[in-house]
């Protein structure tokens, strides 16, 4: 369980949130604003295709019960989308083998970000699985785009920086998003509490977080 836990936090918003800032930077100092510009809009739709998901179940209890699907892997979605990508860039300049090999590669590790979810109990195979094709979908609709666009050159400064920021990332997320889209899902659907997924049901108290008494948001109660 502990290598899952290491494997899953890869998948996390410390480690992918960077890595995503960094592919728009080297786009943009490789002269390369309209490659920057299109990473942003397929990579920000697949997140809002994860925080739609989540939401609507939260607010509204939409989502597929048989499947027991209630929202898209953020985690999975995020390391297919941004790994494959990333190793992209790096081996751009290298034989085509050896490039497609690297994004193989990315992949495979977002597809073990995928599985661990499913392994830490965060996610069922259904959530897991749609997540990762979500930003799968995305980063080979933007690998298609840059194949047709000039070959970037990667300053070394900036790939130094985005490694030393990759390796001195927090353990913990820096923004607790479950928390957030609760509240959105709250603010949204006029309910003072959001739909659980064991029972498919709105919770049976007011929605209530563990949180410092300074704390405040509308819509949720520190406990």
């Amino acid at each position: 369980m502990h290598w899952w836990q290491e494997i899953t936090s890869l998948g996390g918003l410390a480690f992918t949130g960077p890595l995503a800032l960094f592919i728009a930077l080297f786009l943009l100092t490789g002269r390369q604003p309209g490659s920057a510009l299109a990473w942003c809009l397929l990579f920000g739709g697949a997140m809002l295709a994860v925080m739609a998901t989540k939401i609507a179940f939260l607010g509204w209890g939409i989502g597929i019960r048989p499947l027991q699907f209630a929202g898209l892997s953020g985690h999975a979605a995020r390391a297919a989308a941004v790994f494959p990508v990333a190793l992209y860039l790096l081996f751009q300049h290298e034989r085509p083998a050896l490039r497609n090999g690297a994004v193989g590669f990315g992949l495979l590790c977002a597809a073990l970000v995928a599985v661990s979810r499913v392994k830490v109990h965060a996610h069922p195979v259904s959530e897991a699985a749609l997540g990762f094709v979500a930003g799968m979908a995305a980063a080979a609709c933007f690998l298609v785009l840059l194949e047709r666009a000039p070959r970037v050159r990667l300053s070394p400064w900036l790939v130094a920086a985005c490694i030393a920021v990759l390796l001195l990332r927090p353990e913990r997320d820096p923004v607790d998003s479950e928390k957030w889209m609760s509240v959105a899902a709250m603010t949204l659907s006029g309910h003072d509490r959001v739909y659980q997924r064991w029972s498919w049901q709105l919770a049976r108290a007011p929605f209530s977080v563990q949180c410092r008494p300074p704390e405040t948001a509308r819509g949720y109660i520190c406990s």
